[in-house]
């Protein structure tokens, strides 16, 4: 019974953490120039950290090695690009 027990825990934990990766190619290939911020964090989750840079708003978000950077200006995506997103 314990083995059984412990293997569900595994795998529990294992679909928990692989589900809770928002930085994937599929997600990345819906980011549209243009698209509003609220819209982006509904598909990525909130950025990492943000910087106000004159009139943009540059945004971070990571995981892992991967890593991706929008730029948004009046709150909507102006340009963006990504590292290691598979």
């Amino acid at each position: 019974m314990s083995k059984k027990l412990t293997l569900l825990i595994g795998l529990t934990c294992f679909l928990f953490l692989t589900g809770c990766n928002k930085l994937t190619q599929e997600n990345y290939n819906k980011l549209q120039m243009g698209m509003e911020r609220s819209k982006v964090e509904s598909i990525f989750g909130k950025p990492s950290d943000c910087q106000n840079i004159m009139s943009a708003t540059s945004c971070n978000w990571s995981q892992g090695d991967a890593s991706l950077k929008i730029q948004f200006v009046d709150n909507k995506v102006v340009t963006y690009f990504a590292n290691n997103i598979k």
